[in-house]
């Protein structure tokens, strides 16, 4: 009873299994909000550390959050590929399950 009343992030039961084409557009959403609130809050660093004075305090934290920012904006490109091979991974799950269920 629980378990039905559970829910991912797209709102589907927790029950089912892999990822089909229907949660692509949720998927593609979310890592599209990530990459803009990098590049924005990039942004917002870059801007903030040109007013402070070089070895200050606030000028180093900034600097802490720019390369940060740096090192989450590395991996989009990996969060993105393992994004589409889990899609294609529950494409050809679903497609061989269906399959086998057609033979019984």
């Amino acid at each position: 009873m629980v378990r039905t009343k559970l829910l991912n992030i797209f709102g589907k039961k927790i029950g089912k299994k892999g990822v089909g084409l229907g949660d692509l557009p949720g998927i593609v959403m979310v890592l599209a909000v990530v990459v803009i609130a990098v590049s924005m809050i990039s942004t917002v660093l870059s801007d903030i550390q040109g007013t402070q004075t070089a070895g200050s305090t606030a000028y180093n934290v900034t600097a802490k959050g720019l390369d940060a920012m740096s090192n989450l904006g590395q991996w989009t490109p990996t969060i993105a590929i393992v994004i589409a091979a889990a899609v294609i991974l529950g494409i050809l799950l679903t497609a061989f399950s269906f399959g086998q269920r057609k033979q019984l």
